[in-house]
């Protein structure tokens, strides 16, 4: 995913070894439609035919969810993890501002939970070689991951990460992670458990 969609920048992009190739402001058909050819998932039949363009804006990525109001003491444990699900992400609108179906949203969270522990392993990796480069680009992709689902506080992590790797402040950097992995501690579970609560619903 690239905001470079100037003529000629696709076919540099697979020349280079590239899977896919998907240009920003994104488009929810073309993204999912990418992914599955990179991965060979099985069409998504359910999406509608007019699916309007969804941008990842960096202002106010950063800013982070309010959390859910607890006003009783003695709710349910289960109550309780859903509440502290939507204070990480936020299922609903995600789906309303990307216009796809639950099972096409449940999808991506599953190619996200397989992707986000490997961008999080390239980012140590590329702060352990002070390679800025590579830990803007890594934490770039995470952010817009997390973009995707809602999830404010992680994708204000990694937007964190992102622009200290281009201004290669690695120190710093090397201090926000604690953060970033602290965040993603907690929205990996939460995508897991948002897509086995949609899951049962369906059944």
């Amino acid at each position: 995913m690239t905001a470079h969609a100037m003529k000629g920048d696709r076919e540099r992009c697979l020349e280079a070894g590239m899977d896919g190739y998907v240009s920003k402001p994104v488009r929810v058909r073309e993204l999912y439609s990418t992914i599955e050819d990179c991965l060979h998932l099985n069409p998504a039949a359910a999406l509608t035919d007019e699916i309007p363009v969804y941008e990842m804006h960096e202002e106010g990525e950063g800013e982070a969810m309010s959390e859910s109001s607890n006003d009783s003491a003695d709710r349910e444990p289960e109550k309780d993890h859903a509440a502290d699900t939507e204070s990480i992400i936020d299922w609903q609108q995600a789906m309303e501002k990307s216009e796809i179906p639950v099972e096409s949203l449940n999808e991506l969270g599953q190619i996200f939970l397989t992707e986000a522990p490997r961008l999080l392993s390239e980012i140590r990796e590329a702060l352990k070689d002070n390679d800025a480069q590579s830990l803007r680009r890594a934490a770039h992709t995470l952010k817009s991951s997390a973009a995707l689902f809602e999830a404010h506080p992680a994708a204000a992590a990694a937007l964190k990460l992102e622009l200290l790797g281009k201004e290669k402040k690695l120190s710093e950097a090397r201090e926000a992670l604690e953060n970033l992995d602290r965040e993603f501690d907690r929205l990996l579970p939460a995508v897991a458990a948002q897509i086995d609560s949609t899951t049962s619903e369906k059944e």
